[in-house]
């Protein structure tokens, strides 16, 4: 390791899932926000940044949505569950603190940080650099070679260790380059790989080290050992599919030199100021440390200190423009620009103003806090464009001050529905949208550039209707927020009890069963205990070559032993306590009592809300282990709440768009449609149907809008992958104008690389043309599920439009809207059937598609217990 220079690559997802769990709970902020993952991050990243003194340092993130693996096969990484809200929310924290270290931040759609890392490496590694990756997944390993290594970060990450190719070879029994073979055949539990049934790490080394690779191996199938050449056989298609998702993509199309992973060029007093603000005390020695090995961060500490007027500077030399010393009383012109940075915040009630701008024709202003008041009475009646409405509209209302949204544009809004997907609601990825690639550009100067280069959206913003209903949206969005929803603390705290006594019992039956005390959450014990103490035989292996334990795997063996249900019936009370019922009354806001969720209208690229704080979104529906924890969700005393929920919307706006005659006469005649898949399917009577076949038509009807393959419908469903084919080949047949749109949509999409819903919200994807068949069919799924999961979106959110002038008569409140679902607050002494009358006729006729829309009515002091109603 004696070359002159250091690539350090940073697998940045992985080790900040590694730092949550590896830094306490406890570590947050003043205001209660969680920080154990990004102080654990930081510190892991000074670690190895003095340990190894990169000249070039990269952050990798993976991309949300499909990629290039759930492309060639749907339940690849399917059996992870959603991240806690707690790790969620410090993503952004940790970007902050990259960005304030100047090391750039790399992700690219449709595919995951380790191909990114695999591109980079194999384009700038070897004459002029070592490469050096940073991660806690052995996956990497097989990019191990002479100028390339892996450090490893431990359990704890003191334990971490630099592997090079001899001691990848000792750890995983196989060289770097046999990695993506060797899962190939044991498969990889952690990733939903599914490997050679039957053959387990041990057997997959024998192999591989005998013939070297897959392809060797069933070239010489005659001569394989009698105990895997059956299994080997039966599995000829999933071990090599299994090997192509296990193995890297060197070929990732980037848009990345490398000028930009220079290091350093942080400016040390701002990272000194953000320690100080995340009270990162114990950080300030490395961050000390860090300044004597890289002397040049002495200099940078200079310049910063004799110019200090930086950011005014580059602003003002951009077309004369001139800093405001006072706010003016009032705007000349007709149009400003509003930009504010806003505290970080649990909750809607305590957004507070941080910083902010004000941008008018040839003139700023730098806001304080105390120029709101101002500003709100200088836009009134002029046209202002402005950075989230809703945390404005927020900001407001908490200051006791009107707002009229009439003549405002949300240009975050604006761009991201005009790039069709193509960014998020992001300030800094917007910049990108404008080819702005800047790394050190400040906040005056990003905001003057949107501002600028948004001269290109004016069309756009004058006739968009959508771009008028979002913005509109966003205050009836945040009003939900503020409405809150009212949960019970007192029977939080009395189920709480509950199940952490029927816990006890449940651990108590556990030993009595096992005959002995151990830790029921520890993988290997349990593993030890099931498959050597009991004999059982395992039925999937981890990637460490354990017999696995995972809910899947005991799911596959329940009434074989009565240990697994225990099991299984103590996970399941574990989930509903640790994730639930242990944190939710720590949302609760102490002046309100209700939880003020975050509900974000952007949050996901179909249209569909996303929320945190918590994640309402995923609240249970429906009894666990005989409980119902939407019952703790409840009424004002002298309230009642109803829900309105449209029934299986997506396959009514699938029916009406493919214009499928038979499934169209089944929702007309509210027929039920799986059981009328499945007679189709099965070629049975619809009295035939078992419930077994139900399933299968049921999974099928949703699974058509997921673009779901053979392979993944066959595992979904524990059946042959012929079958399952044989299955989706039905389908089609009986739908044959399903098949007709899914096909004419794709062509279409070819054409002008988008998809859009019924409103006109456009995705729009490149790599529907891409000539990597696993990106291409990722996109595939992901566009034409886009028109369906899109237009129903759409529909909600029209509805939530339209619900406005109900609201007000009746006096009633809409407090949440999940999925397919809303639900109101509204007061025991009024009209109840004349408002439910009114919101189930808005959501009938809110759109007409030619399909008869289902709504189902419910009410009660509960939202778990409501009962329903009948018009």
């Amino acid at each position: 390791m004696s070359k002159k220079s250091t690539l350090l690559l940073i697998d940045s997802y992985a080790l900040i899932y590694r730092a949550y769990y590896a830094f306490p709970k406890s570590l947050t902020t003043s205001d209660g926000l969680p920080i154990n993952a990004a102080y654990g991050f930081m510190s892991l990243l000074l670690d190895v940044i003095l340990k190894f003194k990169p000249s070039h340092v990269v952050a990798l993130m993976d991309s949300e949505g499909p990629t290039i693996r759930s492309g060639e096969f749907t339940e690849y990484k399917a059996n992870r569950k959603a991240a806690d809200d707690e790790f969620v929310i410090q993503i952004p924290r940790v970007e902050e603190l990259l960005n304030t270290l100047d090391i750039p931040i790399l992700k690219v759609s449709g595919y995951e940080a380790d191909d990114i890392i695999a591109t980079i490496d194999k384009s700038h590694s070897g004459e002029w650099a070592q490469t050096i990756i940073v991660t806690g997944d052995r996956d990497l390993f097989q990019l191990v070679d002479e100028d390339t290594f892996v450090y490893l970060a431990g359990s704890s990450f003191s334990q971490s260790k630099l592997y090079n190719v001899d001691m990848v070879k000792e750890k995983m029994g196989v060289t770097p380059e046999q990695i993506a073979d060797f899962k190939g055949i044991s498969g990889d539990a952690s990733d939903n790989i599914p490997g050679v049934r039957g053959i387990g790490p041990k057997g997959a080394i024998d192999l591989i080290t005998k013939y070297g690779s897959i392809e060797n191996i069933f070239k010489n199938i005659n001569e394989v050992d009698k105990r895997y050449k059956t299994k080997l056989e039966e599995s000829y298609e999933i071990a090599l599919l299994s090997k192509k998702l296990a193995t890297v993509d060197r070929e990732v199309p980037l848009n990345f030199k490398l000028e930009q992973a220079n290091f350093p060029t942080l400016k040390y007093s701002e990272v000194e100021n953000i320690f100080n603000r995340l009270k990162f005390k114990s950080l300030m020695s490395k961050l000390s440390k860090l300044r004597d090995a890289y002397p040049e961060l002495a200099s940078n500490m200079l310049l910063i200190e004799e110019d200090s007027s930086d950011n005014e500077a580059k602003i003002k030399e951009v077309e004369g423009f001139v800093e405001l010393k006072e706010l003016p009383t009032d705007i000349s012109r007709d149009e400003a620009f509003l930009y504010i940075e806003y505290s970080e915040s649990l909750n809607c009630l305590a957004i507070s103003f941080l910083k902010g701008i004000i941008l008018f024709e040839n003139s700023y202003y730098i806001l304080n806090s105390d120029d709101i008041k101002t500003v709100v009475n200088l836009i009134k009646n002029k046209r202002v464009y402005l950075y989230n409405l809703k945390k404005f509209y927020h900001l407001v209302r908490n200051l006791n001050l009107e707002f009229n949204i009439n003549n405002v544009c949300d240009l975050g809004s604006a761009i991201l529905l005009h790039s069709g997907g193509r960014v998020s609601y992001d300030f800094k990825e917007q910049l990108y949208f404008f080819n702005e690639y800047s790394r050190d550009i400040d906040l005056l100067s990003g905001v003057y550039f949107i501002k600028e280069n948004s001269k290109t959206l004016n069309e756009f913003i004058k006739e968009s209707k959508l771009l008028k209903l979002e913005d509109e949206l966003q205050i009836r969005v945040a009003e939900m927020e503020r409405n809150g929803v009212k949960l019970d603390p007192n029977k939080t705290k009395i189920e709480l009890e509950k199940i952490n006594n029927q816990l006890q019992k449940l651990i108590s039956d556990i030993y009595s069963e096992a005959g002995h005390e151990f830790n029921i959450n520890s993988p290997k014990q349990l593993s030890d205990l099931l498959f050597k103490e009991r004999g059982l035989t395992s039925v999937k292996k981890t990637k460490s070559g354990q017999a696995s334990t995972n809910e899947a795997s005991l799911k596959l063996l329940q009434g074989t032993d009565k240990l697994i249900d225990l099991i299984l019936s103590y996970r399941e009370l574990e989930k509903l306590r640790s994730t639930y019922l242990s944190k939710l009354c720590d949302y609760i806001d102490p002046k309100t009592q209700r939880i003020h969720s975050t509900m974000d209208q952007f949050g996901a690229i179909s249209g569909r809300f996303s929320s945190k704080n918590p994640n309402m979104q995923n609240i249970p529906k429906g009894e666990a282990s005989g409980f119902n924890i939407r019952n703790l969700f409840v009424s004002e005393d002298s309230n009642v709440l109803v829900g309105f929920d449209y029934s299986q919307q997506e396959l009514r706006i699938l029916a009406s768009l493919a214009q499928e005659e038979e499934m169209l006469k089944s929702f007309e005649q509210d027929r039920d449609i799986h059981k009328k898949t499945a007679s189709e399917i099965f070629q049975v009577s619809e009295n035939e149907v078992t419930s077994f076949q139900r399933d299968v038509g049921k999974t099928i009807n949703f699974s058509v809008i997921y673009g779901i393959s053979a392979f993944a419908l066959a595992e979904r469903l524990k059946v042959p992958f012929a079958e399952a084919k044989s299955f989706i080949d039905s389908y089609y047949l009986n739908y044959p104008n399903v098949a007709k749109f899914l096909k004419t949509s794709i062509e279409n999409a070819r054409i002008t690389n988008f998809t859009e819903t019924v409103l006109g919200r456009k995705r729009y994807d490149p790599n529907i043309n891409s000539s990597n068949r696993g990106l291409r069919s990722a996109s595939e799924r992901e566009l034409f599920n886009f028109i369906i999961q899109g237009s129903a979106a759409d529909i909600m959110k029209k509805c939530m439009i339209e619900f406005d002038d109900i609201l007000k008569e009746f006096n009633a409140k809409l407090i949440l809207q999940v999925h397919d679902e809303f639900l109101f607050e509204i007061s025991e002494e009024s009209n109840l059937e004349k408002f439910i009358k009114s919101i189930y006729y808005v959501m009938e006729g809110v759109y007409d598609l030619g399909v008869k829309y289902k709504i189902e009515v419910k009410y009660g002091k509960t939202w778990g217990g409501m009962k329903e109603y009948t018009l």
